[in-house]
């Protein structure tokens, strides 16, 4: 029986998709597809544009395991391997804009 507490995320961004919760196999499968998109991408195989997008972008946050705790989510970045704390209180900064700008 799965901890009722773990969800897992998953924001695909190389390949098509919707944000969504997956159980963990779905999860260890679209980070591996979304690794071999990514490496596409950067290499140039897909145009230039999609090179320069995929080096802004990087692969962060695209599947996370949460953990619930007291105060918020104890998050594992599937694919970078970030292990951090994400409040309740967490104000998501869309990626086209900085910190400052939402503050």
């Amino acid at each position: 029986m799965q901890d009722s507490r773990i969800i897992y995320q998953i924001q695909p961004r190389y390949v098509a998709g919707e944000p969504r919760q997956v159980d963990e196999p779905s999860a260890l499968r679209i980070a591996l597809q979304e690794r071999l998109a990514y490496a596409q991408a950067i290499s140039g195989h897909l145009g230039e544009d999609k090179r320069s997008e995929a080096s802004l972008m990087r692969l962060g946050g695209i599947v996370e395991m949460r953990v619930r705790r007291p105060g918020g989510w104890e998050v594992v970045d599937m694919i970078e391997g970030k292990r951090f704390f994400r409040p309740h209180s967490y104000k998501a900064v869309p990626r086209h804009k900085s910190r400052e700008e939402v503050d």
